[in-house]
């Protein structure tokens, strides 16, 4: 799959980078706050990020930012389906992907150096993370359009907020209680941003300098 021609095939121990991962992990984490009782999948948003309590919808999102009232609340099962009428950098357009860009609510980048240009404007926290889309205008009212978004994202601060400990929460009860074990000790287990390992990688055009 790589172009050079020093490239390893591709084979059972070849490492793949695999993106939006983090979403099925959070989606299990909310179900297990609402088995718990300690979530809803009909509580609105605002009663965990108070930010979120009086959203505005674009009325033509694609060409302007103007602005009417949302006609209901954003709720969990919306985020967690893609229905919150929150956008995302790789399909919302216009002005409204200018905000996006601007306010630093932006993917992660496959290139270290576009990544590092993009940190400074980057959110620090998933709290101010969560704060700043909240400023964001609605492509469609809650409930209404299904549309991939950062919906996933800002079920992580809800998860944070509800749990206390999310990180336990995941490790403990979704990696245990599952069954599903990390392994230790190996040297092929590592973030994204190594480059100890990328040989091992047939990808093409991947920057990690």
């Amino acid at each position: 799959i790589r172009d050079d021609a020093g490239a390893p095939a591709a084979g059972p121990d070849s490492l793949w980078r695999v993106y939006s991962m983090s979403k099925p992990i959070t989606g299990m984490s909310a179900m297990m706050l609402i088995e718990d009782g300690k979530l809803n999948l009909d509580d609105p948003v605002s009663k965990y990020i108070p930010a979120f309590k009086d959203m505005k919808v674009a009325t033509s999102p694609d060409t302007s930012l103007a602005t009417r009232p949302a006609t209901r609340p954003i709720t969990i099962r919306n985020l967690l389906t893609h229905t919150a009428g929150l956008g995302y950098t790789i399909v919302t357009k216009g002005p409204l992907l200018k905000e996006y860009e601007r306010l630093g609510i932006l993917p992660l980048s496959v290139s270290a150096a576009m990544e590092e240009k993009m940190r400074p404007v980057r959110p620090k926290s998933l709290e101010e993370f969560a704060n700043r889309v909240a400023t964001l205008p609605l492509i469609a009212d809650p409930g209404t359009k299904w549309s991939y978004s950062i919906g996933l994202d800002v079920m992580g601060r809800v998860a944070g907020r509800v749990a206390s400990d999310v990180s336990g929460l995941v490790a403990t009860f979704m990696f245990l209680n599952a069954g599903i074990y990390l392994l230790t000790g190996s040297s092929r287990l590592s973030l994204p941003s190594s480059t100890s390992i990328i040989a091992d990688m047939p990808v093409i055009g991947l920057d990690i300098e």
